[in-house]
């Protein structure tokens, strides 16, 4: 039986209520937080978890639901971090709740995308190209950021995207570039200008610079 009713093409079936959504490049972090909960956000731009919304499911749901306190204790988690970037990318998003063990089983059309399809995703950064990277900035010469890397303060803890191993078989640690870049901004706003131009012409950054432009825009480095 057809669940769907004569007269709707193949593409019309594979539309749900998280479609809408999914062609956005970018979500806010509150966006994201209901979303990984299965609550649709609402349609204005509210800047607070809602106290009822319809869910991914089309079923109506209050702020007793147990959703909605989940929704709001990964919110409150994101913004915790000093790199909390302002927008996110739907499969960064997902990526980053896999780490904390968050479920993402609302968000499955985009966890199931086999990684090579992932190309808006540029690949995180070793801690040798960080090093090399960012050298200067902090007055940090690269063997400095290496160390401070390898026993990372919290604001460094925070952008590692996986921690090394060591011994036969190990591999370095890994880093997103950009949420290292908006937490030096916040510790001194005048790297905004030479930040700008390492992502645009270090060849290690240059696959980030969309999303440095997206949390640090040109107003950023401003006087």
């Amino acid at each position: 039986m057809n669940p769907y009713g004569d007269g709707f093409s193949e593409q019309q079936k594979k539309i749900t209520t998280l479609t809408p959504f999914l062609e956005l490049d970018t979500w806010t972090p509150l966006m994201a937080s209901l979303l990984v909960c299965g609550i649709q956000p609402p349609p204005n731009d509210c800047i607070d978890i809602p106290t009822a919304a319809m869910g991914l499911d089309g079923v109506f749901i209050t702020g007793k639901e147990d959703a909605f306190h989940v929704a709001r204790w990964v919110l409150e988690l994101w913004n915790s971090r000093e790199d909390a970037l302002a927008k996110v990318r739907p499969a960064d998003f997902v990526a980053w709740c896999k780490t904390k063990s968050i479920p993402t089983h609302w968000l499955s059309e985009i966890d199931n995308v086999p990684p090579e399809q992932d190309t808006a995703t540029p690949a995180p950064l070793t801690t040798n190209e960080i090093a090399n990277c960012f050298v200067g900035l902090r007055e940090w010469d690269v063997t400095r950021w290496k160390r401070e890397l390898g026993s990372p303060d919290v604001w460094l803890k925070a952008c590692q995207h996986r921690k090394g191993t060591r011994g036969r078989g190990g591999y370095e640690s890994t880093w997103f570039p950009v949420q290292i870049a908006v937490a030096l901004v916040k510790q001194d706003q005048k790297s905004a200008r030479t930040l700008r131009a390492r992502f645009k012409k270090q060849e290690p950054l240059q696959p980030w610079f969309d999303v440095f432009e997206i949390n640090i825009p040109d107003d950023s480095d401003s006087q």
